[in-house]
């Protein structure tokens, strides 16, 4: 081993270290608040990271094209909205 890659290791072991006795603190501070329990792992299953990734996606590409079509119809739209209420008026006038 070269020095370079001792020196390496040594900082990945330090680094090891130090994270394990963060761990060990934070464990102590909910063994504290909860209890023994508080080591225990959390009782709820993980996220079903595959299924809430292509929902969020799906989403998002639905409201990109929705966004789109909505962009590309509100002169069509407006002009929908003024030919009913001209023809609202003119029924009124009818009356």
């Amino acid at each position: 081993m070269t020095s370079a890659e001792e020196e390496a290791d040594r900082a990945l072991t330090r680094q090891a270290e130090e994270e394990l006795l963060r761990e060990a603190c934070r464990g102590r501070i909910r063994a504290e608040i909860q209890g023994p329990s508080g080591w225990l792992k959390c009782p709820l299953p993980s996220t079903n990271k595959t299924f809430l990734r292509n929902t969020i996606r799906n989403t998002v590409s639905s409201n990109n094209r929705r966004s789109r079509k909505r962009s590309h119809t509100p002169q069509n739209n407006s002009a929908r909205e003024d030919s009913t209420s001209a023809q609202g008026d003119s029924k009124k006038k009818h009356r």
